[in-house]
């Protein structure tokens, strides 16, 4: 199930593509960033460098808020059912995964890593979570054909390999 979690005008939302819709009342903060690592060998002089880098994991960690509303008189327990949900996608198998898009950036390919939360006092009837987003890095592969039997039968056509001698 492919899901998408945003963030417009501070009101982070996720949507799944079944229609599902979960929607945080703000976004505290978002810690974007990027980074690669460099290798440790030495580079050839006169070269163009394409695999001296590893693109590390993504990573996006950013804090929600989701309050409890009064609708007609009734406290609704908004926070503790998006508690509930975070849990249930934290834990997912096979993972949930997301894209991701801020207002700086679009991630694809994105799972919760981790949801926590600290309750006090002063928070009362609203959750506050710290989640970790991480984006999935896919390798790619194509199916190489073995072409080296082909061109081997091309080039010999009936070639006389040699006898044993035995005569």
């Amino acid at each position: 199930m492919s899901t998408t979690f945003f963030t417009r005008a501070f009101q982070p939302s996720l949507a799944s593509d079944s229609g599902d819709l979960f929607v945080f009342d703000t976004s505290l903060s978002e810690q974007h960033s990027v980074s690669v690592r460099w290798t440790q060998e030495p580079i050839e002089d006169g070269t163009t460098i394409t695999d001296n880098r590893i693109v590390e994991q993504r990573r996006l960690p950013i804090q929600v808020v989701v309050s409890s509303a009064e609708l007609g008189g009734v406290l609704r327990s908004r926070h503790v059912e998006a508690w509930a949900r975070l849990v249930k996608l934290t834990l997912a198998d096979p993972p949930v995964l997301f894209t991701v898009t801020t207002s700086l950036e679009t991630l694809e390919d994105v799972v919760l890593e981790s949801a926590s939360a600290t309750r006090t006092a002063a928070t009362g009837n609203a959750l506050i979570a710290d989640l970790v987003l991480v984006q999935l890095q896919f390798s790619r592969t194509d199916v190489a054909q073995n072409l080296a039997d082909a061109a081997v039968d091309l080039g010999l056509g009936e070639v006389d390999l040699g006898s044993q001698g035995l005569g």
